[in-house]
């Protein structure tokens, strides 16, 4: 009996004993095949199914969104005067004075008379009144509420 005695504590120590090994098996199948894996088995399917439904149907909605100009004809006239009143000089911009004129004529044609009249000024005029004409012009153009 002496003999075994230290073979079954080197045994232990290399923890080759079927004991431990047993206690540590058992331990392991608890913990599986108790509650704690039930629970663990529902939550990885609820997240398993939320990560393949993703956002849903109803999530995001692809539109096309169509970006038109001002219905207004007195946008573009205003817009060009604005930059003059700021100091900007006529350019090739003013090619196009006919077409806008003959826009607004078509909706208000005491303005559009008003902006033919303010523009052979500007166009005709000396450089150093184009701030002042631009704005009395812009002044006279400005939407009215009547």
């Amino acid at each position: 009996m002496p003999i075994a005695l230290p073979i079954h504590r080197l045994l232990a120590r290399l923890q080759w004993l079927p004991r431990e090994a047993d206690t540590v098996t058992t331990k392991l199948n608890e913990i599986e095949s108790g509650e704690n894996m039930w629970q663990r088995r529902t939550f990885l399917v609820l997240c398993g199914s939320l990560a393949l439904m993703g956002c849903g149907p109803g999530g995001l909605k692809e539109e096309v969104i169509e970006v038109k100009m001002a219905n207004d004809p007195l946008h573009m006239p205003r817009s060009i005067l604005q930059r003059y009143a700021d100091g900007q000089k006529p350019g090739s911009e003013v090619t196009g004075f006919p077409a806008m004129i003959e826009a607004v004529r078509k909706i208000d044609k005491d303005r559009a008379e008003i902006l033919e009249a303010g523009l052979k000024e500007i166009e005709t005029g000396p450089p150093g009144q184009l701030r002042a004409k631009a704005k009395e012009l812009l002044a006279k153009l400005q939407p009215s509420m009547t």
